[in-house]
Protein backbone atom coordinates (compact mmCIF):
# COMPACT_ATOMS: atom_id res chain seq x y z
CA UNK A 1 0.00 0.00 0.00
CA UNK A 2 1.27 3.46 -0.93
CA UNK A 3 0.56 6.96 0.35
CA UNK A 4 -0.44 8.81 -2.80
CA UNK A 5 -1.17 12.19 -1.21
CA UNK A 6 0.55 14.88 -3.29
CA UNK A 7 1.88 12.34 -5.78
CA UNK A 8 1.65 12.20 -9.56
CA UNK A 9 1.16 9.36 -12.06
CA UNK A 10 4.68 7.97 -11.56
CA UNK A 11 6.13 9.08 -8.22
CA UNK A 12 3.48 7.37 -6.08
CA UNK A 13 5.34 4.10 -6.73
CA UNK A 14 8.39 4.62 -4.53
CA UNK A 15 9.93 3.24 -1.37
CA UNK A 16 9.39 6.59 0.36
CA UNK A 17 5.63 6.32 -0.24
CA UNK A 18 5.35 2.62 0.65
CA UNK A 19 3.21 2.20 3.77
CA UNK A 20 2.66 -1.56 3.88
CA UNK A 21 3.95 -4.68 2.13
CA UNK A 22 3.32 -8.41 2.33
CA UNK A 23 7.06 -8.96 1.82
CA UNK A 24 8.81 -9.33 5.18
CA UNK A 25 12.06 -7.80 3.93
CA UNK A 26 10.71 -4.83 1.99
CA UNK A 27 9.15 -2.44 4.51
CA UNK A 28 9.35 -1.71 8.21
CA UNK A 29 11.43 -4.70 9.14
CA UNK A 30 14.68 -5.26 10.96
CA UNK A 31 15.73 -7.46 8.04
CA UNK A 32 15.13 -4.97 5.23
CA UNK A 33 17.02 -5.98 2.12
CA UNK A 34 19.06 -3.44 0.16
CA UNK A 35 17.13 -1.86 -2.71
CA UNK A 36 18.78 -0.65 -5.91
CA UNK A 37 15.59 -0.02 -7.92
CA UNK A 38 12.09 0.98 -6.82
CA UNK A 39 10.52 2.72 -9.76
CA UNK A 40 7.48 2.64 -12.01
CA UNK A 41 9.74 3.60 -14.94
CA UNK A 42 12.25 1.00 -13.80
CA UNK A 43 15.28 -0.11 -15.76
CA UNK A 44 15.11 0.93 -19.40
CA UNK A 45 18.07 0.07 -21.60
CA UNK A 46 17.02 0.49 -25.26
CA UNK A 47 20.50 -0.35 -26.59
CA UNK A 48 20.11 -3.85 -25.08
CA UNK A 49 16.33 -3.96 -25.66
CA UNK A 50 15.67 -4.36 -21.95
CA UNK A 51 12.52 -2.68 -20.63
CA UNK A 52 11.63 -3.40 -17.01
CA UNK A 53 8.91 -1.29 -15.40
CA UNK A 54 7.25 -1.41 -11.98
CA UNK A 55 10.69 -2.61 -10.99
CA UNK A 56 11.56 -3.39 -7.37
CA UNK A 57 14.98 -4.98 -7.15
CA UNK A 58 17.51 -5.68 -4.44
CA UNK A 59 20.74 -7.10 -5.82
CA UNK A 60 22.40 -7.12 -9.23
CA UNK A 61 25.38 -9.41 -9.29
CA UNK A 62 24.99 -10.93 -12.72
CA UNK A 63 21.86 -12.71 -13.85
CA UNK A 64 22.48 -15.83 -11.80
CA UNK A 65 22.61 -13.85 -8.55
CA UNK A 66 19.85 -11.23 -9.08
CA UNK A 67 17.35 -10.81 -6.23
CA UNK A 68 14.15 -8.77 -6.18
CA UNK A 69 10.39 -8.54 -5.75
CA UNK A 70 8.71 -7.25 -8.94
CA UNK A 71 9.60 -6.74 -12.60
CA UNK A 72 7.25 -6.14 -15.52
CA UNK A 73 8.81 -6.95 -18.87
CA UNK A 74 7.49 -4.50 -21.44
CA UNK A 75 6.31 -5.64 -24.87
CA UNK A 76 9.44 -4.04 -26.38
CA UNK A 77 11.77 -6.33 -24.41
CA UNK A 78 13.63 -8.79 -26.57
CA UNK A 79 16.47 -9.61 -24.22
CA UNK A 80 16.77 -10.58 -20.59
CA UNK A 81 18.66 -12.74 -18.17
CA UNK A 82 18.63 -16.16 -19.84
CA UNK A 83 18.05 -18.15 -16.68
CA UNK A 84 15.00 -16.36 -15.33
CA UNK A 85 13.82 -13.52 -17.55
CA UNK A 86 14.27 -14.59 -21.17
CA UNK A 87 12.13 -17.68 -20.64
CA UNK A 88 9.13 -15.33 -20.33
CA UNK A 89 9.82 -13.20 -23.44
CA UNK A 90 7.14 -15.05 -25.41
CA UNK A 91 4.49 -13.92 -22.91
CA UNK A 92 4.93 -10.14 -23.05
CA UNK A 93 4.05 -8.12 -21.20
CA UNK A 94 5.17 -10.44 -18.43
CA UNK A 95 4.60 -9.68 -14.76
CA UNK A 96 7.36 -11.35 -12.77
CA UNK A 97 7.16 -11.32 -8.99
CA UNK A 98 8.62 -13.09 -5.99
CA UNK A 99 6.31 -15.93 -4.90
CA UNK A 100 8.06 -15.96 -1.52
CA UNK A 101 7.52 -13.89 1.62
CA UNK A 102 10.77 -12.11 0.77
CA UNK A 103 12.58 -10.99 -2.34
CA UNK A 104 13.43 -13.93 -4.57
CA UNK A 105 16.69 -15.15 -6.00
CA UNK A 106 15.13 -15.05 -9.46
CA UNK A 107 17.07 -17.93 -10.97
CA UNK A 108 15.99 -20.32 -8.19
CA UNK A 109 12.26 -19.65 -8.71
CA UNK A 110 12.23 -18.86 -12.46
CA UNK A 111 9.26 -21.07 -13.26
CA UNK A 112 7.15 -19.56 -10.45
CA UNK A 113 7.79 -15.88 -11.24
CA UNK A 114 4.98 -15.27 -13.75
CA UNK A 115 1.77 -13.63 -12.52
CA UNK A 116 -1.51 -13.81 -14.43
CA UNK A 117 -2.48 -10.21 -13.74
CA UNK A 118 -1.74 -7.11 -11.71
CA UNK A 119 -4.05 -4.33 -10.62
CA UNK A 120 -3.57 -0.84 -9.28
CA UNK A 121 -6.42 0.49 -7.14
CA UNK A 122 -6.87 4.12 -6.19
CA UNK A 123 -9.16 5.38 -3.45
Amino acid sequence: MFDGVGSNKTNWFSLARLKQSSYADLYNSSTNAPINFFSIIGHQKPSRRVYRSFYINSIWKGCSKDIGWLNILDVNSTWGCRTWEAVHLTELPAILYSPLQTGAHYEEVASALLAESMSVSVR
